[in-house]
């Protein structure tokens, strides 16, 4: 290591204070094979300073190569006149062993390795993307099973249900606010779901108060009729219930497995220029366009909180694309008795959103959003920037399969209770507060 960690620390500090433009050069690569990787060197040939730059005026560009620690022969010189350090090697000393190891970019996995990127990333694919025949329309495996939810033999179960979880979400809240438990505090998770602004709990509390007084039909019956809290209270809320679950439970698979990584170093050089998103979202894209929008803004947040989607990105996916579906058009379609033009309105409905999603992310209000990462993970998309040298296909594959390999089955287990966690604490709530200013219009105007 004495050869390696002196240089590695002397040009990482060099890359730091030096130029942008640093062309020909990926430093996230330099750092990740520098520092990984023992008893590897690397040779800077030709490095480029941009004009002007007060290091010199020559102009070169900066090319690199890997070789093992025992083909190194020589000793560290100065670089008179940019003070970069080099090493003088024998390049015909060990020639196989060089060879070898620029072979080695091209790394192989074994066959489990990319089956546990394959198999849920497929499962995944089928269940949000693949289009299936549903009375007239298209819907999804995901969509079908969602309706098999809402109207099998839980139905009766689901308000009540229901009303439990947005209970505790009061009650949960309320305590962690007065009596701060250690088990909370401790919880990053725990803390930021339940430690909420006097909004969002005044929120979560009368959200509960109005669900038991529908649920139960307590009071004026223009509180908990049909007309006004009985429907996002007996048919909204269950139904949202049964979605989030399902949901919580197949979205991993989407964006743990690595699909997202594979599709988005595809997809990159048409989402980026056309719609200023990472090639990623276009996986969320489609889910959104052939499932649901709700199935869009649950893959868009999870996306965003493990800080691959930065603030503006996630607000354009949700502004712009999580807002129809498949379905949805058909019973808009159906709705106004035009279900024999439904491929006319389909086609009509995602032109004009295909038009509006270029034109929407280049003006106010999305144009403004910092282009920040506010997730809980912070940004974690540094390593995805693909070599000057790499084959698009093999670095689509390595990103997907080192992403597969992260991914272990207690963290998909623990993913979907905190996304369902999430879903039902900070959202059912909402559901039935958004009802309350309906409800006190027609009273008072009843009156």
């Amino acid at each position: 290591r004495s050869t390696l960690f002196p240089y590695t620390t002397l040009f990482r500090s060099w890359l730091t204070q030096g130029p942008d433009d640093m062309r020909g050069f990926n430093s996230a690569v330099f750092a990740r094979y520098a520092v990984q990787h023992e008893g590897i060197g690397l040779i800077p040939g030709n490095v480029f300073f941009p004009d002007g730059d007060n290091r010199g005026d020559k102009a070169f560009r900066l090319s690199y190569a890997r070789i093992p620690r025992d083909c190194m022969e020589g000793a560290w010189t100065d670089w008179r006149g940019h003070g970069v350090r080099t090493v003088h090697t024998d390049t015909r000393t060990g020639s196989e062993k060089m060879k070898k190891m620029r072979n080695d970019e091209r790394r192989t996995y074994t066959a489990g390795q990319i089956l546990k990127f394959v198999i849920p990333s497929l499962a995944g694919a089928l269940a949000f993307l693949m289009p299936i025949p549903d009375k007239g329309t298209f819907n999804t495996a995901l969509g079908l099973l969602i309706d098999v939810g809402k109207g099998g033999v839980l139905k009766p179960y689901l308000p009540t249900a229901a009303m439990i979880a947005v209970v505790f979400s009061a009650a949960a809240s309320l305590l962690a606010i007065l009596t701060k438990p250690r088990f909370i505090m401790r919880s990053p998770f725990l803390r930021e779901l339940f430690c909420v602004s006097p909004f969002w709990l005044g929120s979560r509390l009368l959200g509960a108060v109005l669900y038991v007084v529908i649920l139960y039909k307590i009071g004026p019956e223009v509180v908990w009729n049909m007309d006004n809290g009985g429907t996002p209270g007996l048919v909204l809320a269950p139904a949202l219930l049964i979605v989030f679950s399902v949901l919580a439970a197949f979205v991993p698979l989407l964006t743990d497995y690595g699909l997202m990584e594979y599709v988005g170093t595809f997809a990159r050089p048409v989402m980026g220029p056309l719609f200023k998103l990472p090639g990623r979202a276009a996986i969320d894209c489609l889910a959104s366009w052939v499932g649901s929008s709700s199935v869009g803004v649950v893959i868009t947040t999870k996306v965003h909180d493990q800080g691959y989607y930065s603030d503006r990105e996630a607000a354009i996916i949700a502004s712009t694309f999580s807002v129809i579906s498949v379905a949805y058009i058909y019973v808009m379609a159906d709705f106004v008795k035009l279900p024999h033009k439904y491929l006319q309105i389909l086609f009509s409905v995602y032109a004009v959103t295909f038009i509006l999603a270029l034109i929407m992310p280049r003006i106010w209000p999305l144009s403004s959003i910092p282009d920040t990462f506010s997730g809980k993970a912070g940004k974690q998309r540094a390593g995805d920037d693909m070599p000057q040298d790499a084959k698009l296909g093999e670095w689509a594959l390595k990103l997907a399969v080192e992403r597969a390999e992260r991914q272990r089955f207690s963290d998909t287990a623990a993913a979907f209770v905190r996304t369902l966690l999430s879903l039902l604490v900070s959202t059912m709530p909402l559901v039935d507060r958004k009802s309350t200013r309906l409800n006190s219009s027609h009273w008072l105007t009843s009156r």
